[in-house]
């Protein structure tokens, strides 16, 4: 700074520090490579946990894929394959009808004695229209003892 105070500033000329600020600042540079070089080392840890990790996942879809990849070439596969399938389709078939059950019980829970009138089978509409007559005041809880209908 000594050049530049008694000379004036002379542009493209360099401007000189003192030994001791250039080595803190060579100091300094240190430290951020040193904490740079850990942060890629974490970095690459932390991408080869997450490659190990997808290729893991790619063997277990592989596996789980694997049943499926040669039932084109084995007719007992097929055979096991469609009578398991017949017992699946009947075992849907089944939990359908019980909770088909299970509705209709909850309805007779819920809706007392109209449900008797109104089988599950009814339309919905009929339910609709008699919950709001009774909300209305129109009609009696007593008519549906009777097996009065709003749409017979």
């Amino acid at each position: 700074h000594a050049r530049s105070a008694s000379r004036g500033y002379i542009p493209g000329t360099p401007d000189y520090k003192e030994k001791e600020d250039m080595y803190d600042e060579i100091i300094e540079l240190k430290k951020t490579i040193q904490a740079q070089k850990c942060e890629a080392d974490r970095m690459k840890t932390k991408l080869r946990r997450v490659e190990e990790d997808n290729t893991r996942k790619d063997k277990q879809i592989e596996h789980l894929l694997e049943p499926f990849k040669y039932s084109e070439f084995s007719w007992v596969r097929t055979e096991q394959k469609n009578e398991n399938s017949l017992m699946i389709n009947g075992l849907k078939q089944k939990i359908l009808r019980l909770e088909q059950q299970c509705k209709e019980k909850d309805n007779t829970i819920k809706y007392g004695e109209a449900v008797k009138y109104f089988p599950p089978a009814s339309s919905s509409l009929q339910k609709t229209q008699v919950g709001q007559q009774q909300q209305l005041g129109r009609l009696p809880v007593g008519l549906l003892a009777t097996g009065f209908s709003l749409c017979s």
